[in-house]
């Protein structure tokens, strides 16, 4: 089992190869790292996607850690 302890403000993502296998690790934490609502972020890495020629299924879950 792995545990990973998380801190107020951490993201996590979750996605499917639509998303991972199109875009580098670069381009997915420049746009994690450019907004701030996590309905732009998803839109963007879809985009992204999207635009880097990617016709399969494009599936993201976003989760920001509020509070501890």
């Amino acid at each position: 089992m792995y545990q990973k302890h998380l801190a107020a403000g951490d993201l996590l993502l979750l996605c499917s190869d639509g998303i991972s296998s199109s875009l580098l690790l670069e381009e997915i934490q420049s746009i994690l790292a450019d907004d701030r609502h996590l309905k732009s972020m998803a839109e963007n890495l879809i985009q992204a996607a999207q635009t880097a020629g990617e016709t399969d299924n494009q599936t993201l879950i976003l989760w920001k850690v509020l509070n501890n």
